[in-house]
């Protein structure tokens, strides 16, 4: 196994909701690395920025788990103790510094504070604004924490020096999840009802323009330069691509059979996106925006997060879109 790890330039961890697990895989070579018992419906999944650590919500166990990349397996369990029962913890993200990370609890309507070094809750944010939280967004500072509630169709805005609630932004139908652009100016917010993107100005706290996509849009993730945002429509099994400085679509990219959530290289070339009724990623070649390949993952794959060893070459992004269109003309 230790050689495969070597080996794997980009592993995918994958949080599968059915089955209790983290399925590892590699994925230039395609190949299943690991697959790491977790608690009861894993939910969201989070790396640190070191990539040492990997954590993982489990709405089931009422806990977080926490996994050593090196080795692969749980080194620790963080209980999410705010009643004595039925907790749902559910998105989680982790600051960049790595000390902290926020988990919300869909249930509670309370956001958990978690010390990295630690592995420990150390405070419980509550908020009468709070209504089955779902994502949350940190800003590149660590300032501000976003909360995005899915039962008030808004989204909370958290002061990190006081763990208190500053603004609450309206935004559409069915919200559930952010992400804070690099430059730190803006928060992409998915509404899955109202087929949409909200965009957000960061400083004012107020909703600057309404992107459509597809239907039923969930996750998000950007270019590491910004200029490109993703977009998963669970609906539709498709990706949207769009262009944030004119905030337009500019490619919708058809992947596997409800298309939960994104995650992108941080050399920005590579995007996996895991689709849950099939129990396989989609690999997305962000220069030409096509699946490059198709690989197995695990049973209802929710979550995904990278960690990634160097750089692909030029000819191994080449292979990979050979491969792809072989199996394609195959089927």
């Amino acid at each position: 196994m230790h050689s495969e790890l070597k080996d794997s330039k980009i592993l995918a961890y994958i949080a599968n909701n059915a089955t209790a697990s983290v399925t590892v895989v590699g994925v230039v070579k395609g190949q299943i690395i690991a697959t790491i018992p977790v608690g009861l419906f894993p939910f969201d999944i989070a790396i640190t920025p070191n990539q040492k650590f990997v954590y993982v919500t489990a709405f089931g166990s009422d806990a977080v788990f926490v996994i050593d990349t090196k080795t692969n397996t749980v080194v620790d369990t963080i209980p999410t103790a705010f009643a004595p029962a039925g907790n749902i913890p559910v998105d989680i993200s982790i600051t960049e510094d790595g000390k902290l990370a926020y988990v919300t609890d869909f249930r509670q309507n309370v956001v958990y504070v978690i010390d990295l070094k630690t592995n420990t809750v150390i405070d419980f944010i509550e908020s009468a604004t709070f209504n089955a939280p779902q994502g949350v967004a940190i800003s590149r500072d660590g300032k501000r924490v976003y909360i995005v509630n899915t039962g008030n169709d808004m989204v909370s805005v958290i002061d990190t020096k006081t763990n208190t609630v500053v603004a609450v932004i309206p935004v559409g139908n069915i919200p559930l999840d952010a992400k804070v652009s690099p430059d730190g100016n803006r928060l992409y917010v998915t509404n899955f009802v109202s087929r949409s993107v909200s965009v957000i100005d960061t400083k004012r706290n107020v909703v600057i323009d309404t992107i459509r996509v597809g239907n039923g849009p969930d996750g998000l993730a950007f270019t590491p330069n910004g200029k490109t945002l993703y977009v998963t429509n669970e609906e539709d099994d498709t990706v949207s691509v769009i262009d944030t400085e004119k905030n337009i679509v500019v490619k919708t990219i058809p992947v596997g059979d409800q298309s939960f959530e994104i995650a992108i290289t941080p050399d920005g070339k590579i995007a996996v996106v895991t689709n849950a009724n099939e129990g396989t990623i989609s690999v997305i070649d962000t220069r030409k925006n096509v699946v490059i390949k198709t690989l197995p993952a695990g049973t209802t794959p929710f979550s995904v997060a990278l960690l990634t060893r160097g750089h692909l070459d030029e000819h191994e992004y080449e292979h990979d879109e050979e491969e792809h269109k072989e199996d394609e003309s195959s089927d």
